[in-house]
Formats: structure tokens, sequence, C-alpha cells
């Protein structure tokens, strides 16, 4: 579709207008006119993109457009209208996000810092908002409509200036919404962070190298897809969302600005919940996290022909997730304990027994098979002698022959732990 050029000067000097006053008018003369070039944009993008309505309303529908998961899919999704039309209403929703905010501003005085952030804000949307119909123009062949450049690549600068401003204060920026430049890469840190966090772990090692978070991610998806965990907004889009942070990361290149602002709504749920913080992420029951930490491991191990070393760092604090019916879980680490007490077991005998023992007496609905298979069978290695002797006395006393003791002793544990004392 041909743009009139009448129009497309009323939309540039409505742009260039807001660029030369965004700094200076009061709040109300700049609320109008970023609402006139809202309904104005809205026009361009029906024009341009041919859809009546080019604003999606879904927010998920739109997350899915606009975040890639990889280089390929980026170039992909360029060739593709969804893209931008996605772009445009991710644009709409966070403009309008930051119209709403100047009108609950009353006092100018008071407001002065919020406002001057926001204001930095309308700057870089209304640039990136007809960029993005350049690059649109670009996917079809044809000519830009607007006279603007915008670098693809980030200032360097603001990563030091955004430390200084984390660490001190103070700092100041040229621009105070540049923090929204460097905030894919806490975007990043944020979603590894959560998903770690919520299975009870800090990290992990593989063979003394710190372990990968796409392995991670991985495995965390198939607890997903078997619904052993449930996450409160689709993983694909979590997945997406950080896909996009990484490959701002890894490569540099600036995306739209409203981006990063967009992300932060979407993945609101995922981070607070339903009920509360901890409710963004549930699992069925505390040996479903343990049976995770057994699947991270294994897949480093899938045959016992080759063993890595694989070492679970756990998140001390506890949880930060809950089970179905959105109760904290109880924090109380038994994999990690295990850990610690086979680690010691040598040094100190009686206590990693009696340790053993209560981990075993929680139960497998509590800790899982896979671990109180694994404890049980420590616990039997640690006092095979005196299990093995129980065991025979116990056969005896039924007349079962001996031999058969000597292939089920292990069959004696349970009276052996309700035996064993606690140490003084």
């Amino acid at each position: 579709m041909t743009i009139d050029d009448e129009f497309k000067n009323e939309i540039f000097q409505k742009y260039c207008h807001i660029q030369e006053i965004v700094y200076s008018e009061r709040l109300r003369t700049l609320f109008d006119e970023c609402q006139h070039y809202l309904n104005l944009y809205e026009s361009l993008c029906t024009q341009v993109l041919g859809f009546s309505k080019p604003f999606l309303s879904n927010k998920l529908q739109i997350a899915e457009a606009i975040y890639y998961n990889t280089l390929s899919d980026y170039e992909k999704k360029r060739t593709n209208i969804a893209y931008y039309r996605g772009n445009c209403s991710a644009f709409s929703i966070l403009f309008k996000d930051i119209i709403d905010r100047f009108q609950g501003f009353r006092d100018e005085t008071i407001q002065e810092s919020e406002s001057r952030k926001l204001r930095g804000l309308i700057s870089k949307h209304i640039g990136d908002s007809l960029l993005l119909i350049n690059h649109y123009q670009a996917s079809i062949g044809k000519d830009q409509l607007f006279n603007i450049y915008l670098t693809n690549n980030p200032d360097f600068s603001l990563y030091y200036d955004t430390c200084e401003q984390i660490i001190f204060g103070e700092a100041n920026f040229d621009d105070p919404s540049d923090q929204s430049e460097v905030t894919p890469a806490l975007i990043r840190v944020m979603i590894e962070l959560r998903l770690k966090w919520s299975i009870g772990i800090s990290g992990y090692i593989v063979n003394q190298s710190p372990g990968t978070m796409s392995i991670f991610i991985e495995v965390y998806n198939s607890f997903v897809d078997e619904k052993k965990v449930i996450v409160d907004l689709r993983f694909d889009i979590v997945k997406r969302i950080y896909g996009w942070a990484n490959i701002y990361i890894h490569t540099g290149t600036r995306s739209y600005s409203w981006l990063t602002g967009f992300a932060v709504i979407i993945l609101k749920p995922f981070f607070y919940g339903q009920s509360h913080r901890l409710s963004g992420v549930r699992v069925a029951s505390l040996a479903t996290i343990y049976e995770f930490w057994d699947a991270l491991k294994h897949y480093f191990n899938p045959s016992p022909d080759k063993e890595v070393d694989v070492k679970i760092l756990p998140y001390k604090p506890g949880f930060i997730c809950t089970d179905k019916n959105y109760s904290p879980i109880p924090c109380r680490n038994h994999y990690a304990i295990y850990e610690d007490v086979m680690s010691k077991a040598g040094s100190n005998k009686a206590i990693a027994e009696y340790k053993m023992k209560c981990i075993i007496e929680e139960g497998i609905q509590t800790i899982g098979n896979a671990l109180h298979e694994r404890v049980r069978n420590s616990y039997i290695s640690l006092r095979e002698q005196e299990i093995r002797e129980r065991a025979y006395y116990l056969w005896l006393q039924r007349g079962t022959p001996l031999w058969e003791a000597d292939c089920d002793w292990y069959c004696a544990i349970e009276d052996d732990i309700a035996y064993l004392p606690k140490p003084t």
C-alpha cells in the first residue's frame, strides 16, 4: 500500500516535535502529544501492515511473535509480518502504560525523578517505533519511509554507568532511560536464578567446571512436559525471552526499546505467582525436587561405563516454589545432607549412620524413590556386618537356611533402623 506523503510527514513532524519538547514541556502537554502520536501510529500501522486492527491484545501471542530463541529464529522472524505486527502491538501497550503513568502524576516537582525517566523512554520508544516501520519496509524490498538513524549496537559506556548507578545510587546518566538498554542482561539473570532456585539449586559443577544453563533448561523442560513442575507462564515463552536476552548479550545487537519492558510485564506471574512470590512455580512434592536433581546428574551419566562427577550446589534458603496446593515446601535438604554425610562418613561413622537413618525414616513420598534407595544402600554399606548378623539371627529364628539369609540379608534393614540409637 502506498503511504500518503502528507500523512507520512504529519507522523514524522509529530515525532520531531515530541523529541524537541520531551524534556522541556509540562506533563499535561507532553501527555496530549503522546496520545496524538499513538493515534497517528495506529493509522500508520494499519496502512503499512494492511491489518484493519494492527494492534494485538493477547500478550502471550505478542510475546511469541517478538521474542526469538536463536539467531536463525531471529532471521526467520524478520521476514515474517507477524514479527512486525507483534512489535507494533508491544510498543502500543508500553506506550499506553507510559501515558497512564503521566496521568497519575499530580505534583510535577515531587515526581520529577520518575517523570524524567519516563520522558527518556518516550524518546526511545517513538524513535524505535519509526525504525520498526523502516525495518518492515526493508524486509519487503521497499524504501524506508522515515529518515532517522539509530544504531543497532548499544553504547558500551551504559553498562559501566549502570554499574556505578547500582553500586553508588547517584551516578548520572545522560538519559536515565538508558537503563532499559542494559535490562536484558538482568532479565537473563532473573530467569536463570528463578528456575534454579525454584528447584533448590544455586548451581551445579560438572568435572570442576560450571554446568551450562542450556542443559539445566532441557532437563527442567522435561519435568514441565510431564506436569511434575507447573510454571505460571507458558514455559516456551520463558525460554523464548531467555533466548532473546542471551542473543542480546552474546551478539551485542540492540533490540527495540519496548522489548525489555514488555518482557517484565509477561514474566510477572512467573516471578510473583498467583498467590505469593513462591507460587510462580509449583512442584508435585519435595520428592519431585530430588527427582530433578537425580535427572540432572543422570544427564551426564547415562551409563555406568564412564562416570562424570556432577556436584549439585544447593540454594541454602530453601526451595522458591510451592506444592500444587500453593503451600511452601519444607526446605530441609535431604539431598545435600546425604552428600555431606557421604563425604564425611569415614571420619565419623556413628553420626553418618544416624543421619542416614533419619533420612530413610522421612519416607519415599518425601524424599523420592531414587534418593531413598541410595541412602538405604549407603546405610547398609556403613552397617553391613551388623545388619548381616541380625539377618542371620532372624533367618535362623524362622528356621530358614543361611544361604537364603545371605541372599536377602538387607531385608533386615527396617529392624536395624529401629534399633540404631542416636549417637551421643
